[in-house]
């Protein structure tokens, strides 16, 4: 994990759980490395391909909660 990803973790703790795979293990059809998905109750609710800066992830997070 990055820096980055640490950060958003601490900031949304309880809100959601951050994993990653190794990019031949991935699920979920990825084949972008970064991939974050988004889920809510089991289901992708977003995506989001290639870096991004902490304020859109912030901004997904936010709207999904």
């Amino acid at each position: 994990m990055t820096r980055g990803s640490v950060l958003l973790a601490l900031v949304f703790a309880g809100a959601f759980l951050l994993s990653s795979w190794a990019s031949a293990d991935a699920p979920y059809g990825i084949r972008s490395i970064p991939t974050i998905l988004f889920f809510k109750e089991g289901a992708i609710v977003d995506r989001v391909l290639g870096a991004a800066p902490k304020t859109v992830l912030q901004g997904i997070v936010n709207a999904r909660a």
